[in-house]
């Protein structure tokens, strides 16, 4: 599968893309930033425990990470190729990744 094109990010409630293709199938991959909740500042803080004694995830940090993997995994082959998780790393910091490290 090759990649047509690509969109740089954009913060803005919408954006487009045009492009002339070939005739056949084509996988249109639209991607979202999500959407950003802001706690009150009057509220309190929640300390959640990561880990509950079992050793079994918290459904914060279970969901957490399930949405984080579905947004780097642009084929969507529920894996991450090289290239989505370099980039995953690139986004935490973790600059220079090698596919022997991967």
């Amino acid at each position: 599968m090759d990649l047509i094109d690509l969109k740089d990010f954009v913060q803005d409630r919408q954006c487009e893309i045009e492009v002339n293709l070939e005739p056949g199938s084509y996988i249109i991959l639209p991607r979202t930033t999500g959407c950003h909740l802001k706690r009150p500042d009057t509220s309190p803080t929640e300390k959640v425990d990561l880990l509950n004694s079992n050793g079994k995830m918290h459904d914060y940090l279970e969901t957490t990470i399930e949405e984080v993997f579905r947004k780097f995994d642009m084929l969507l082959y529920r894996e991450l190729t090289y290239c989505e998780f370099k980039g995953f790393c690139e986004c935490i910091g973790r600059l220079n990744l090698s596919e022997r490290e991967f």
